[in-house]
């Protein structure tokens, strides 16, 4: 997984590896404290009954997220508002279903 890029409202991860087990964007690291307001995947690799979710390492902060079709993009259909507040020096991973699951994933998100 490519190192993430925070950008003034989004978090730019590249899932170019397995992260069937969960892999950290940011470990116990995260730079700013932020709310989280939506997630969108772009498939970057035709994988069936593909998905990706955001969790804060322990809990879940959004539903399994499609990613199942290679350009598609799918997005949160669910936000768990008690997960989705992440402190400075929180972490924040992204977690697929399958090892071939490839994305770019985009966490919008506000300062909090």
């Amino acid at each position: 997984m490519n190192a993430s890029l925070i950008r003034d409202d989004q978090i730019v991860i590249e899932v170019n590896e397995d992260v069937s087990a969960g892999v950290a964007a940011y470990n116990a690291n995260l730079p700013i404290k932020i709310e989280i307001i939506g997630v969108k995947v772009v498939a970057k690799a035709t994988v069936a009954s593909g998905t990706i979710k955001i969790t804060d390492g322990t809990s879940d902060i959004t539903d399994t997220i499609a990613c199942n079709t290679d350009k598609n993009v799918d997005r949160d259909s669910t936000l768990d508002y008690s997960k989705n507040i992440i402190d400075i020096g929180g972490t924040i991973k992204v977690q697929s279903n399958d090892s071939a699951v490839r994305a770019r994933v985009y966490i919008e998100f506000v300062a909090a």
